[in-house]
């Protein structure tokens, strides 16, 4: 795992990342709410096919092995200051973005300040819309001296065990704040930031996602390119990693050709 200084004003916050080697364009790994790059898709990025492609998977900045700042506002935008400068660090080109979940956001902010480097962009059942979370209305406060846990005992049960695991690896600032930005009412300006790209797009769907934070009819309306993983649900990174590598290597075998 290599590290890279988040912030210019130096006052330490690290990110830490995995730089798997590969002949073909590389492709940025995000993940979503109370998950990580680590921790969500070493299974997946190890596939055929994909595992051809350099492969940066990126703990963002209060999640996973990064360091845990708090003092950062955890909104989409800036980890999408400090990801366009690991970019620009590692002198990457024809860069294919990957983003799950709320991964989706950060992913979709990070393209647009891509510009000509920006190969295309590919959500995994991105966030673009308001979604809820359980406890954050009642404020950070308490989440920290209390929900956060009560969060945790009630995540405590074979079915969600794994996430939590995942979770345990973020703070309760971080969970908190992250989870509050994508609870702001103007969360569908993700979703018109998506539509109205110019670079190409697709969006991978697990066809057993429940509760989501996007419209997938509206997608299809839109044009999008849809690319759809039978029997998956929205954990489908850890659940079925093989299928998760081969829609996503479909979505970027579109984008190639278009």
């Amino acid at each position: 795992m290599k590290e890279f200084l988040a912030d210019e004003n130096k006052k330490g916050y690290v990110v830490r990342y995995s730089d798997l080697q590969g002949e073909k364009d590389p492709i940025i790994m995000i993940a979503g709410w109370g998950c990580s790059a680590s921790f969500d898709f070493p299974e997946v990025v190890a596939e055929k096919d994909i595992c051809k492609h350099r492969r940066i998977l990126v703990d963002l900045l209060g999640s996973g092995f990064s360091d845990k700042p708090e003092d950062f506002d955890y909104l989409p935008e800036s980890h999408g200051e400090y990801l366009i400068k690991l970019v620009e660090d590692l002198k990457l080109e024809n860069v294919i973005v990957y983003g799950h979940s709320m991964g989706g956001r950060i992913a979709t902010d990070l393209a647009e300040r891509l510009g000509h480097r920006l190969k295309g962009l590919i959500l995994g059942e991105g966030s673009m819309k308001q979604e809820r979370f359980p406890y954050i209305r009642e404020g950070e406060e308490k989440y920290i001296k209390e929900n956060f846990s009560k969060y945790m005992d009630r995540l405590d049960n074979p079915e969600a065990r794994l996430f939590r695991s995942s979770a345990l690896l973020w703070t309760p600032i971080s969970m908190y704040r992250s989870a509050l930005s994508m609870m702001r009412e103007d969360s569908p300006k993700w979703a018109e930031k998506f539509f109205k790209a110019a670079y190409e797009k697709a969006f991978v769907y697990g066809l057993e996602t429940t509760d989501n934070g996007f419209d997938i009819d509206e997608i299809r309306e839109k044009n999008i390119r849809v690319i759809e993983v039978e029997n998956a649900g929205h954990t489908m990174a850890w659940d079925m990693p093989k299928e998760t590598a081969e829609g996503i290597y479909k979505a970027i075998e579109y984008i190639e050709r278009h």
